[in-house]
C-alpha cells in the first residue's frame, strides 16, 4: 500500500498486516469511513477474482471478509461506488470472454449481496 503526501507530493510505502490479499490488477478500492474496500480483479496468473478484503486504515490491518452467497461473478476492470456508508455497489466490469452491465449491492453491515431491479428505473 502506498500513500502520497499531498502537500510534499511525495510517496511512501506504508507497512500492513493481518491477511494481506495477493497481488492482483483491474480490482475496486473504495473508501468507506476509515476502511478502504477491494473487491475483486485478476491476479499474476490472469484468474479472476470476486474476493472482498478490508484495509483499517487506523490500524492497517487487513481481513478477508466472506460474504453470503449470490455475489458478483469474478470479474475485472469493473466501477464500484458507496451509498449511505451503508452499501457497496458494482457495476460491469469484464472477464476473459465477455463484458458485464450488471449492478450489484453489498450490504455492508449483513455481508449480503442483491442484485436491483434497474429495469423499472426511469431517469
Amino acid at each position: 500500500v502506498w500513500f502520497i503526501d499531498l502537500e510534499t507530493n511525495s510517496w511512501s510505502a506504508v507497512d500492513t498486516y493481518g491477511k494481506v490479499p495477493m497481488a492482483r490488477g483491474g480490482q475496486s478500492v473504495t473508501l468507506v469511513g476509515s476502511r478502504l474496500i477491494m473487491f475483486g480483479g485478476e491476479d499474476n496468473k490472469r484468474r479472476l477474482l470476486s474476493d472482498l478484503h478490508v484495509l483499517d486504515l487506523e490500524t492497517m490491518i487487513w481481513e478477508e471478509v466472506k460474504t453470503e452467497k449470490g455475489g458478483p461473478a469474478p470479474r475485472y476492470d469493473h466501477s464500484a461506488a458507496v451509498y449511505a456508508e451503508h452499501y457497496l455497489l458494482i457495476f460491469g466490469g469484464s472477464s476473459h470472454s465477455t463484458c458485464f452491465n450488471d449492478l450489484y449491492l453489498l450490504d455492508l453491515q449483513s455481508l449480503e449481496w442483491s442484485q436491483p431491479d434497474t429495469l423499472k428505473v426511469h431517469i
